[in-house]
């Protein structure tokens, strides 16, 4: 299971901080969906930021995609929030990803398109240009120009050279007007920060880790602690009214050519077989409705 904490820091509380362990998940799906570690350390760091960035949110649902021009990794999404955490590389050149070996070089210059969803259906759209293949830096970039929220992002996905040691994040967020002494214990822990990754292989509590990165300079509170995990909200029914929506013209030329028809989920690798009765019962569906 992976693990999640939200604090409060500095002497009136304007400093508030996301965290998360998400080490187990990372490795397991990123083996689940066969992404070699270079890419796991990509897509473990968007992943974790997509959580932690929902984490951030009153309510609703988070999607972060990624389409980069030019670069291994071409597309990338992910979901989080109202119990939902997903993500993959939807589009990806193989060769290049081979070529190249280290996480730095799998994304490119290209757009960022974040989605949040309120538990009312309500959607709201911001999109950045991507300037770096660094995640945390376009994140942070994201918080200070969309949100006009200045935010301190950090991503660790380590490895190796064989397993994934650490995978997790750390957001930190000035609220409005905080207090000048506030800003001061910020700036100096953020020399401390780099060694996240480090320490988060080290340690399997990460209230230590936390605490080894702000404190003394920053003293914590914490608000809540919760432990996760992936989970892909894909389903049989949600892919039937895919395939209704193909229309009985189409599905009739797939039980003609193909017999069946079988959907994957790139997000958690799962298989749904449509047989020849499914789909003639889906073609009777649609054709009663006519």
């Amino acid at each position: 299971m992976a693990k999640f904490i939200r604090a409060l820091a500095g002497e009136r509380g304007d400093i508030r901080i996301v965290a998360a362990d998400m080490l187990d998940i990372v490795d397991e799906i990123s083996i689940k969906l066969g992404y070699p570690l270079n890419v796991s350390q990509t897509y473990g760091r968007a992943l974790i930021a997509s959580f932690l960035m929902s984490k951030l949110q009153k309510e609703g649902k988070l999607s972060l995609n990624y389409n980069c021009i030019d670069a291994p990794i071409e597309q990338m999404s992910f979901v989080a929030g109202s119990g939902v955490l997903k993500g993959a590389i939807i589009k990806a050149d193989d060769m290049q990803i081979l070529e190249y070996t280290n996480a730095e070089d799998m994304l490119g210059v290209g757009t960022l398109t974040v989605n949040t969803e309120a538990d009312n259906g309500a959607v709201f759209t911001s999109s950045s240009e991507l300037q770096s293949a660094d995640i945390a830096r376009e994140i942070a970039a994201y918080f200070q120009y969309s949100e006009q929220k200045p935010s301190v992002v950090v991503l660790g996905v380590r490895h190796d050279g064989r397993v994934l040691e650490a995978a997790g994040g750390i957001i930190i967020q000035l609220l409005p007007n905080p207090a000048e002494s506030e800003i001061e214990q910020l700036e100096r822990v953020l020399p401390k920060l780099s060694d996240f990754s480090r320490l988060l292989a080290e340690n399997e509590d990460l209230e230590t880790v936390l605490k080894a990165l702000l404190e003394p300079e920053l003293s914590f509170d914490i608000m809540e602690k919760e432990e996760f995990d992936y989970h892909c909200d894909c389903s049989r029914q949600k892919l039937e009214k895919a395939l209704l929506g193909l229309g009985s013209d189409e599905l009739k030329n797939i039980m003609e050519e193909d017999k069946k028809a079988d959907l994957h989920c790139n997000f958690c690798n799962s298989i749904y077989h449509f047989s020849a009765e499914d789909l003639q019962a889906l073609i009777d569906e649609l054709e009663r409705v006519k």
